[in-house]
């Protein structure tokens, strides 16, 4: 209980940790475009989501994932997280491949925003958002450093410029959620 508390303190620390560096960062945050208070929620949802599941990655990849151990890889484990907010909340969580190769078919772009998102987000975009259909889809990036591109892009690594791949989270708006599913 108390190694949990830890790394929730960790994650806890990082997403503040992050929120500094994205202010910092060189590409200049887009203006935000005149939304209904149903986007602004979930709009804020997805990025608090994604600051989450992206500090509690890399917390879980430098404190329990070692080269050569049989342990599963970080991002492997959180599709259980990812999972579990699709049946709970119904908010779908997926990893996608940007601009070094996907390490699962899985994580290729699919639909006509993932693919937009993708090439904004290979060009120095820090987030792609769409909303339709009672979701809002958001894009974000996560930069691959180079203890990630020993799996990410080995046959070249380091020789990429700026590697990126993303989380993808879809929020449905409130007034198309379904209530979570009970226990």
């Amino acid at each position: 209980m108390a190694r949990l508390a830890v790394t929730v303190l960790v994650c806890l620390w990082a997403v503040t940790w992050q929120r500094g560096i994205a202010q910092t960062a060189s590409v200049p945050p887009e203006p935000p475009p005149q939304q209904s208070s149903a986007v602004a929620i979930a709009q804020t949802q997805a990025d608090l989501l994604h600051q989450t599941l992206t500090a509690t990655l890399s917390v879980i990849h430098r404190s329990y994932f070692k080269d050569g151990d049989t342990l599963p890889v970080p991002s492997r484990a959180l599709e259980g997280v990812f999972y579990r907010l699709k049946r709970n909340a119904n908010i779908e969580a997926r990893w996608m491949a940007v601009n070094t190769p996907a390490m699962s078919l899985q994580h290729k772009p699919r639909s006509a925003f993932e693919k937009r998102a993708a090439t904004a987000l290979a060009r120095g975009q820090r987030t792609f958002v769409q909303v339709d259909q009672g979701h809002l889809h958001r894009a974000g990036a996560i930069t691959l450093f180079s203890s990630c591109l020993k799996c990410h892009s080995p046959a070249a690594p380091g020789k990429k410029r700026n590697p990126v791949a993303a989380l993808v989270i879809s929020v449905p708006l409130p007034e198309f959620r379904r209530e979570p599913v009970q226990r």
